[in-house]
């Protein structure tokens, strides 16, 4: 009689131990991070003079159409980026930062620090 009750009860603790296993071990799993893709990307021109590239007052927020289409003829170094990271609210936003290469007159912007692309003009000045 002890026997056949053990073997009743064996499978009810093998489940019970295997259910109690996936609940340990799923604790421990990271939470999944932000995908890069899932942010939000804003489009921003540059309206400022040259050397006031780094400025992120001096880029106004445009449409994605309006960026795709932008030639970048303008007589500034800057002309259009894209970025993930913003400040400001409503009508009033701006790029969080403005990376660049060079100094004085000459600052081109450039990626990093959410700035995911740039459309600068040509260097051929």
């Amino acid at each position: 009689m002890q026997k056949s009750r053990l073997s009743r009860l064996l499978p009810v603790f093998a489940i019970a131990a295997g259910i109690a296993l996936v609940g340990v071990t799923s604790a421990f799993k990271e939470a999944p991070k932000a995908n890069v893709s899932d942010l939000t990307t804003y489009y921003f021109q540059f309206n400022g003079s040259n050397g006031q590239e780094d400025q992120p007052a001096e880029w106004s927020q445009i449409d994605a159409t309006t960026y795709t289409l932008s030639p970048c003829n303008s007589t500034h170094r800057g002309c259009v980026l894209a970025t993930t990271s913003v400040t400001g609210s409503g009508s009033n936003l701006h790029p969080s930062q403005v990376d660049v290469d060079g100094s004085g007159s000459n600052k081109s912007p450039k990626t990093g620090d959410g700035v995911i692309e740039v459309k600068n003009r040509d260097d051929s000045y």
